[in-house]
């Protein structure tokens, strides 16, 4: 059984908030300026005290432990945070960001070379980006190209997951978010949205065609396919706690001398030309909603 830690690296001053800290909470900026809750607090970093005592913990369990909470290059201790997860031995360390940072070859070559093996990058539209406080839509494709190169140039095998939130706004260009992903080079598509019910997911994508072309796409391209929500899903695509199983049949399967789904031992640029994608002019889904 794979134990798998979030290690919450921010936190708000209002505790009401910290969900919003949390893999999966929706990032849309038109949804949280709707919103009634108050998203506007600032994050702060966790201590390094603090975090040193967290991870002290996790040295007596098989662990597997996420970064979230706030951008981690942001962290002044990130240096300090990934030496004490490697001293503790955790099974694997990954870091939830946005992969501005990672579009640099040094930043990419230490996270990479000291430890840092699986990546989660949160995608909004491109045409959010002039809404978006994070990073815009093509550096976080340059993030992940160099995620990949870092790993090639190293000799180490990583695992990029790229997590698409949808909302009644995100909707009508999840395929375009979807495909620009798989060229770029990821393992895996992580599907998540804040609707309680999850026949909403099928209403917002226009229907069941959708999600069953998107998923072929994703198979036809070796990319794993999550959808997080409901057990409906379950008999039709991966559930989001078989995530980490994935990483281990990938793991196992490296080690036997074969490489990443999808990857063929490229990387980058290079690796474009082993995707097969939809043409963008039929990728949108609907019409864009306000």
């Amino acid at each position: 059984m794979i134990i798998f830690h979030e290690l919450l690296i921010g936190s708000v001053s209002d505790a009401q908030d910290d969900d919003v800290l949390s893999r999966g909470a929706n990032p849309c900026p038109r949804c949280l300026r709707a919103s009634s809750t108050k998203q506007e607090n600032s994050v702060e970093p966790v201590g390094l005290n603090t975090l040193l005592l967290r991870i002290e913990g996790l040295s007596s369990v098989e662990a597997s432990v996420m970064m979230c909470g706030m951008e981690p290059f942001r962290h002044p201790s990130l240096v300090s945070i990934v030496q004490a997860l490697a001293a503790a031995k955790v099974r694997r360390v990954g870091m939830r960001t946005d992969a501005a940072a990672l579009a640099n070859p040094r930043d990419a070559q230490g996270c990479v070379g000291n430890g840092v093996r699986m990546f989660e990058i949160p995608f909004l539209p491109r045409e959010m980006d002039s809404i978006n406080q994070g990073a815009p839509f093509d550096v976080r494709l340059a993030g992940i190209q160099g995620i990949r190169a870092a790993a090639t140039q190293l000799g180490l095998n990583v695992f990029v997951c790229a997590d698409i939130f949808i909302c009644k706004h995100t909707a009508p260009y999840f395929v375009t978010v979807m495909q620009a992903a798989i060229v770029a080079g990821v393992d895996a598509i992580r599907i998540s949205f804040a609707e309680a019910d999850p026949a909403s997911l099928v209403t917002l994508l226009g229907g069941d065609s959708i999600l069953d072309s998107a998923h072929s796409l994703a198979v036809q391209n070796s990319v794993a396919f999550f959808v997080v929500g409901d057990e409906s899903f379950a008999g039709r695509y991966l559930q989001g706690a078989q995530l980490y199983q994935t990483i281990t049949a990938v793991e196992t399967a490296s080690s036997n001398g074969t490489t990443f789904p999808g990857r063929s031992g490229k990387s980058g640029k290079d690796a474009k030309s082993d995707k097969v994608v939809g043409s963008e002019k039929t990728s949108r889904v609907g019409e864009n909603r306000d």
